[in-house]
């Protein structure tokens, strides 16, 4: 079934577009990736903006909206992104800006610490809005750091939840939701209503691929499901899709499914014609 990327209420306010399929993931962008990867070379700010330049026109050229995922825990890409939408104004229409708070990396160490108390998130938000302009998802960023009882009381910390909302409801971010790694917390969150009031939910592939009643049932509650790591985290899948288009093509077929990241620094055009084949076919 063809995803629909359509994104609701206010996170929609630069432009009425749908946004496309495959999004733009930005964490090379700022930060050595894959973790340990010791061939690594540091982007330049010329790499970075060709790289997004040419996914938001492949974007728009086919009527949709270009997700630019990044985060504070990615380093220096929400400074780096910033500098290139800033430079390029006519660009905001044509792109959803989703960033992400909770977790933060060390350039020099090359550490990483986790915080995603409501004070946190407030400080984010102040950091990444100088850094972006604006903000048209924010997620607290829940991953495989921390431990299911951690990433519950993340889910379900009033204070937290009350914060969030008083950001959307002052319009200072467009939308808000969570990047969360853990399965059996998010089948309970579901069943609990931890995701009411959530734009937007962004979780791991293999997690999509193995209970495809997530994305229905976060879809069904007009949730914009953005799926990432689908080829870093899909090779240790047994018996799924073994190459980068049958991952995406897999991933993009489960009902519900709005948004597909590719993280990949070298092979984005090829990534991005992968939903042309799917539309296609």
């Amino acid at each position: 079934e063809t995803p629909s990327g359509a994104l609701q209420g206010s996170a929609a306010q630069s432009s009425e577009m749908e946004v496309h399929p495959i999004g733009i993931g930005t964490i090379w962008c700022g930060r050595q990736w894959p973790p340990g990867n010791t061939t690594h070379v540091e982007a330049t700010q010329e790499e970075v903006e060709g790289f997004l330049r040419r996914g938001v026109e492949a974007c728009t050229a086919a009527g949709r909206r270009a997700m630019v995922d990044t985060a504070e825990g990615y380093g220096r890409s929400e400074e780096r992104v910033g500098a290139w939408l800033k430079e390029n104004p006519e660009i905001g229409s044509k792109v959803v800006i989703a960033t992400k708070f909770g977790e933060q990396y060390n350039l020099e160490t090359g550490e990483t610490s986790v915080d995603l108390s409501a004070s946190a998130a407030t400080r984010c938000l102040d950091e990444s809005l100088k850094h972006l302009g604006r903000v048209d998802i924010f997620y607290s960023h829940v991953t495989s750091q921390i431990s299911a009882e951690a990433a519950r009381g993340v889910l379900t910390d009033p204070e937290l939840k009350s914060t969030l909302e008083s950001m959307k409801r002052s319009g200072r971010v467009g939308a808000i939701g969570t990047s969360i790694s853990h399965t059996e917390v998010v089948l309970e969150g579901l069943s609990k209503g931890w995701f009411d009031g959530m734009d937007a939910v962004q979780l791991p592939a293999p997690m999509v691929l193995g209970h495809p009643e997530i994305a229905a049932g976060l879809a069904e509650r007009k949730v914009l499901v953005v799926v990432n790591s689908v080829i870093r985290k899909m090779k240790a899948v047994e018996n799924g899709p073994s190459t980068p288009e049958g991952m995406f093509k897999a991933v993009l077929g489960v009902k519900g499914v709005g948004c597909c990241l590719t993280g990949t620094r070298n092979h984005l055009d090829e990534t991005l014609g992968y939903y042309d084949g799917l539309a296609a076919s």
